[in-house]
């Protein structure tokens, strides 16, 4: 069986300069799965935004923010080192600021609890404030399913 045929790999938002109007991310429905984690890739980053994740009972439904835990690259996207990551560190609720000279052409691993989240709220969507005038990135998620399916992989989306 291949990569692609065992795991949910989903990009969730296009890749763009998403700026002071921020983005929300494509809702995953975690209730479909084991676990997952969120991909963030990021390009030109100019001043500070934050970085929640939100949980909700529908898809875009964003009812109750929770915390979660997330890594960063050593070192900027296609340079040496860019393959190691720092230590899994926790966020409360109130989300992580994106310090522009942090995360700045790096990538950032977001990483769920699925079985802390409610069965009545199973769908998690990520959200950037919008507040750096400049802010090149992508979302990209991966999934291990709960069901197997001979006709594919069940949506999660």
């Amino acid at each position: 069986m291949t990569f692609s045929e065992q795991f949910k790999i989903l990009a969730l938002t296009v890749s763009a300069n998403v700026g002071a109007g921020g983005v929300d991310s494509k809702s995953v429905n975690f209730g479909k799965l084991h676990k997952g984690c969120f991909l963030l890739n990021f390009g030109a980053i100019t001043a500070d935004d934050v970085l929640s994740v939100y949980v909700g009972a529908a898809t875009a439904t964003k009812t109750t923010a929770v915390a979660y835990k997330y890594r960063h690259a050593a070192a900027d996207t296609t340079v040496a080192l860019s393959d190691t990551y720092g230590a899994l560190t926790d966020v409360p609720s109130t989300g992580l600021t994106l310090s522009a000279t942090t995360f700045d052409n790096k990538l950032l691993i977001v990483e769920i609890n699925s079985q802390a989240i409610a069965d009545a709220t199973p769908w998690v969507t990520l959200e950037i404030a919008g507040s750096a005038s400049v802010q090149n990135i992508s979302i990209i998620f991966i999934g291990e399913p709960r069901f197997a399916s001979n006709g594919g992989l069940p949506t999660v989306i």
